[in-house]
């Protein structure tokens, strides 16, 4: 299996979807034409602002009235605002499209099998920033700058090779402070 562009990892998605049986955006239907969303209860959106930022490039805010998301027995699923209805903000038309898609494709038994080998490469990206300052170069110019990416990732090697013969193992995977209190 081979990485393409649409195989990169996305955000999750927040808020309630952390919860068990949470409402996502993926499950409010989306009529962009008409410039409506239906809630997965049947109810639709009160409105729909179109915008756009420098960091997020072109979104979309889709807001649901309060007394819809009030009265609604399924809102603690859907949102915990008390005092305004349910805001979904998305990405607009195709992007929130393309980002649905590669969602559930992640999701799958596939996508985690796809994920694992990315996260072998992540490793070795992770220590070239952290150990060796990859992020930063110290020379300007195409050339130089080849040329020290090719000398990071020998140095890479030659680390990974010493802690082998030393046999000094490789790190674990940090454990959170909430999971160390566990047995």
């Amino acid at each position: 299996m081979t990485f393409s562009s649409s195989d990169r990892p996305v955000r999750t998605q927040a808020g309630r979807a952390r919860i068990e049986g949470g409402y996502t955006a993926d499950q409010f239907e989306i009529d962009w034409a008409n410039r409506k969303a239906t809630c997965p209860e049947g109810k639709e959106s009160s409105g729909w602002g179109e915008y756009a930022n420098e960091d997020r490039g072109p979104y979309v805010k889709v807001r649901f009235s309060t007394a819809t998301c009030q009265a609604c027995p399924s809102q603690s699923l859907c949102t915990r605002a008390k005092k305004s209805g349910r805001q979904l903000i998305m990405q607009a038309g195709k992007q929130h499209k393309a980002l649905s898609t590669i969602r559930a494709k992640m999701e799958g038994e596939d996508g985690k099998r796809l994920y694992q080998k990315r996260a072998g490469v992540e490793g070795t990206l992770s220590q070239a920033v952290r150990a060796l300052g990859l992020r930063q170069t110290r020379y300007i110019g195409l050339a130089k700058i080849h040329l020290q990416h090719l000398a990071t990732a020998a140095a890479i090697n030659l680390t990974r090779i010493n802690n082998w013969l030393m046999d000094i193992p490789l790190a674990r995977t940090r454990t959170s402070q909430f999971a160390a209190l566990g047995p």
